[in-house]
């Protein structure tokens, strides 16, 4: 568990908490007040709690990939979907998860959702980019050489955290601790409701 709370601190101590969790009311802090952020983690001393924000750490920061990786697709006029890929992510992480002790329908119940929200992500900025005639962005990040390995690196990661998080999934810690932790997120991840809610799906009915 040092090991989580030791990734807790550092994902969190950089990232904001939007009011991203559907039904959630509380305001994010203001961008400069991270101090907050790494106080909130310091003082969870339940691991069952210290465990899911990691995993909603994880999340978050698989999610704010998407906007570079939107960005990289829209300059090559590449489309959101990649069956044959999403397809090869899921199986790999059901067979690794299976060393995991993960059943293999949770780890491809939650990896399903979270290609699903980072897809949403996606064709959000493709409609806001199409409608203001966005133009290629400039020295994009690199798909291949740059943000599917940072991609890759977090399946094991989040495989890691679903594992640890999994004992509690569906009960009342694990209630508690989503309801209070909104889905940890980069300031500039642009990152709606709605995807939240997709990639959340799996936790709050598993």
């Amino acid at each position: 568990m040092k090991r989580l709370r030791r990734r807790s601190d550092l994902l969190v101590s950089a990232l904001l908490l939007p009011a991203v969790l559907a039904g959630c009311a509380t305001a994010p802090p203001p961008p400069d007040d991270h101090g907050q952020i790494q106080t909130l983690v310091t003082r969870i001393h339940d691991p069952a709690e210290a465990a899911t924000v990691w995993l909603l750490s994880l999340m978050g920061e698989r999610l704010a990939l998407m906007t570079p990786v939107a960005q990289s697709k829209w300059n090559t006029r590449s489309p959101v979907e990649d069956a044959p890929r999403e397809a090869a992510l899921v199986a790999a992480a059901v067979k690794e998860g299976q060393a995991r002790g993960l059943p293999a329908a949770l780890t491809e119940r939650f990896f399903r959702a979270q290609i699903e929200a980072a897809k949403q992500v996606q064709r959000e900025h493709f409609a806001a980019w199409e409608a203001a005639g966005q133009k290629p962005f400039p020295r994009p990040r690199s798909l291949q050489r740059d943000l599917r390995p940072k991609l890759d690196a977090l399946t094991k990661d989040l495989l890691d955290a679903l594992a640890a998080v999994r004992p509690q999934l569906g009960g009342e810690k694990s209630r508690v601790a989503l309801a209070r932790h909104s889905l940890a997120l980069p300031g500039q991840s642009g990152v709606s409701e709605r995807a939240a809610a997709l990639a959340l799906e799996p936790l709050r009915s598993p």
